[in-house]
């Protein structure tokens, strides 16, 4: 557990912080494993090594690319778990595509 984030939205109407003396926020699905607790939220590094996550990023990958025309990457920045962030993981290798078929470039 670390601290969670504050929000970067500078406007304090619109970057409202939630209750970081709560004893235990949601949202709340089958477990209560991915709370924050006490302002604190939770993260998996200790549990994932970076070739865990190299190969999930090619399994995912391929299946991608063998099955959907485009892909689409939604935690492009990550606060609490910086390796899941698309630029870090692209720079480590883990998500560059090298197929024959595909561009080895970095697309916006």
């Amino acid at each position: 557990m670390v601290d969670c984030p504050k929000s970067y939205i500078p406007d304090p109407e619109l970057g409202v912080d939630f209750d970081r003396t709560a004893a235990i926020l949601g949202p709340f699905g089958s477990n209560d494993l991915s709370t924050i607790r006490y302002g604190k939220c939770p993260i998996d590094s200790a549990f994932y090594s970076d070739d865990d996550v190299n190969t999930l990023g090619k399994c995912a990958t391929s299946i991608m690319d063998q099955y959907v025309a485009g892909q689409f990457m939604w935690t492009f920045r990550n606060e609490l778990e910086s390796r899941w962030s698309y630029v870090q993981a692209y720079d480590a290798g883990w998500i560059k595509r090298g197929g024959p078929r595909e561009s080895t470039e970095f697309l916006q």
